[in-house]
């Protein structure tokens, strides 16, 4: 699997992370300050587009939070491990 980086839509996926991004900021709830996180996947190629995040790493970071809450709220746990 090749992982890339770009700081614009290159392929349908990250499009249409963009197009969800976009329509979250039309939203009448939106406001100032929110940070939107998409994601798109086609068989297991996926993309992840932010608004209003500094960087990759604390988009990432929110990502897992709510995955993380979703497998609690199903009884799960999630466990992260990282390389020493």
């Amino acid at each position: 699997m090749t992982l890339r980086r770009e700081t614009y839509a290159f392929d349908d996926q990250t499009h249409v992370c963009d197009d969800m991004l976009e329509a979250g900021k039309r939203s009448p709830a939106y406001s100032k300050g929110m940070r939107l996180i998409a994601c798109a996947d086609v068989d297991g190629k996926g993309a992840f587009s932010y608004n209003g995040y500094a960087n990759d790493l604390e988009a990432a970071r929110d990502m897992i939070l709510h995955i993380k809450a979703v497998l609690e709220a199903n009884g799960k746990k999630l466990v992260i491990i990282g390389e020493p």
